[in-house]
């Protein structure tokens, strides 16, 4: 039986499990609130990294410095084709979540789902 995950894994979790919540409903639909859930879930997970090296994390919502700093401190290992994937999802927090208006598309979504799963793997292998 897999052990329940807790702290910041529990929360990405519920963001991912949001994510596909949202696209199972519409991704085109739910756009926004997909790329910040993504973004949520990603900056959490990379955090949970943090925690389970008993490392206190950076306060930011900078993914790409937050993966920058696990590298650095022999928490993770990546190519740099991630960091470009957390770079977008960085520029979700501000897009998504104080939006005036539906800016933000389908395609976007499914390029932060995209940028997601690539976090997902990198902390699921590491």
């Amino acid at each position: 039986m897999a052990k329940e995950p807790k702290g910041l894994l529990y929360a990405a979790s519920v963001d991912v499990e949001t994510v596909d919540a949202l696209a199972s409903l519409g991704v085109a639909r739910y756009a926004e609130s997909i790329g910040y859930h993504a973004q949520q879930a990603a900056e959490k997970l990379v955090k949970s990294v943090f925690e389970k090296n008993n490392e206190a994390f950076p306060y930011t919502h900078n993914v790409s410095f937050l993966l920058n700093r696990a590298q650095e401190l022999g928490f993770l290992s990546f190519e740099e084709g991630v960091l470009e994937q957390a770079s977008y999802l960085s520029s979700l927090i501000s897009l998504t979540r104080y939006a005036e208006s539906p800016d933000f598309q389908e395609g976007e979504a499914l390029e932060a789902m995209r940028a997601l799963s690539a976090i997902i793997e990198l902390v699921g292998e590491n």
